[in-house]
């Protein structure tokens, strides 16, 4: 486990983010053959080179989704472990109003 910008992260945390940016790639690259023109006969699809700058955008938007939910995740650092509520804690509490 290290920490990065405030987050405390492990190798679970890392392996969640090169496997979202995977699919991001993945999903760049079925758009790119969708995308083709419908009489090219070959396989693999060249992308264009706008289509390049579409693969460089999905790694950002997946590194930004995954920075987020990270942050939305573990929450403030100086709050982490301040309050421990449980389940059962938030139940009991709305029996006695």
């Amino acid at each position: 486990m290290f920490s990065l910008a405030g987050l405390q992260v492990s190798n679970n945390h890392v392996l969640g983010l090169f496997s979202g940016i995977l699919g991001w790639i993945f999903a760049w690259y079925s758009l790119v053959l969708v995308t083709a023109d419908v009489t090219a006969q070959q396989f693999p699809i060249t992308p264009t080179r706008d289509q390049y700058w579409g693969i460089l955008f999905a790694v950002i938007l997946g590194l930004v989704s995954w920075l987020q939910r990270m942050f939305a995740i573990q929450g403030d650092t100086s709050e982490q472990g301040s309050k421990k509520e449980t389940l059962a804690d938030m139940l009991h509490e709305s029996d006695d109003e």
